[in-house]
């Protein structure tokens, strides 16, 4: 389950049985594995198009110079087919019920789009943005990407600007503050309505017989659903989990919105995709996942999630994730009590 093994996995797939290798790019396979955060699988030879893939990953989350024009036309090839792979990984994963790989083959996808490793400070994406700006922007501002995109709605551009100016030049503080305030804050509210099984073989889920619910909106900076607080759920009964999402709407100081994600280190235009998780964090099960497309600023958009509670009594801690395929930093988690008794 570890990110080193799953990177593993995915460069092991059988669409990059193709990549090239070409005469003496061994020996600059072993070189770039010096510089590389993981090392070379054992018997995993430099002239295998398996490893170069594996490496050609890593020296893209850590934004390696490559050694040779040949590798940049590699690695866009191995980016590209990258998102598929790493989807079709988290279908199989989730049949299987296994939450902890699902979340990290996600952050796998977000490392993709943005060239960085799980463990960067989240701001790190951002343009112009090194570990200096980032201490800069803890000390100053902040370095958490929810409290970022508040402040850059909420304060004028000459307030947030006022701070960078140590170490950034104004063209590139206003590329950061148009960025800043184009990225997705989305606003989240719960509704679970009970399930009655219907006669209609056409229909799996059945109706629903009643509503309750969890008011959770403008959840960032503060996720305040996370409060121990157990509802009482019948056993062995069906439930509709309703979340209604609305994203922040697409402001900017220079008058350009941008209407894909911000993913300048990707090789193509990518839109902004979510996926929606229920999960058991104590057994570590997933318990239910969708995916949905980038979210409206103007209309509220609705995802239905169907779970069944369990046969006998019991307590439970389900966690409710709204995950960016794209982005660090602005994923979110709510917890749900179940208390499940007649």
């Amino acid at each position: 389950n570890s990110v080193n093994h799953l990177l593993h996995l995915l460069s092991s797939a059988h669409e990059y049985n193709e990549l090239p290798v070409r005469h003496n790019e061994d020996l600059l396979n072993a070189d770039l594995a010096k510089e590389c955060r993981f090392s070379v699988f054992e018997n995993s030879p430099y002239n295998s198009s398996h490893t170069k893939a594996y490496l050609l990953l890593q020296a893209h989350f850590s934004r390696l110079e490559l050694p040779c024009s040949d590798y940049i036309t590699d690695l866009k090839s191995v980016l590209d087919q990258s998102i598929r792979i790493l989807m079709a990984m988290i279908d199989v994963a989730a049949m299987s019920g296994y939450l902890t790989t699902v979340l990290r083959l996600i952050q796998i996808l977000q490392m993709i789009s943005q060239a960085v490793w799980f463990d960067d400070a989240s701001a790190s994406f951002l343009p112009h943005v090194n570990s200096s700006v980032v201490q800069l922007l803890s000390k100053r501002l902040s370095s958490d990407i929810p409290e970022l995109i508040y402040i850059s709605k909420k304060e004028s551009y000459q307030v947030f600007s006022k701070h960078l100016r140590l170490l950034l030049e104004e063209h590139q503080i206003i590329e950061l503050f148009d960025v800043i305030q184009n990225l997705p804050l989305i606003e989240v509210s719960f509704v679970i309505s009970q399930m009655e099984e219907s006669e209609s073989s056409d229909d799996d889920q059945g109706h629903v017989i009643k509503k309750r619910s969890f008011n959770v909106e403008a959840a960032f900076p503060n996720n305040s659903f996370r409060e121990r607080k157990y509802y009482h759920f019948l056993p062995n009964c069906g439930y509709l989990l309703t979340l209604k999402l609305i994203r922040s709407q697409r402001l900017t100081k220079s008058g350009k919105v941008m209407e894909k994600a911000y993913v300048p280190m990707f090789p193509k235009p990518k839109d902004e995709n979510w996926i929606v998780i229920v999960g058991d964090c104590d057994t570590q099960e997933l318990i239910a996942l969708k995916k949905i497309g980038p979210i409206s600023s103007k209309n509220v958009q609705s995802v239905d999630l169907f779970f069944k509670t369990p046969e006998t009594s019991a307590r439970l801690i389900y966690s409710i994730f709204l995950l960016s395929d794209c982005y660090l930093g602005l994923d979110q988690q709510y917890e749900l009590g179940l208390d499940v008794k007649v």
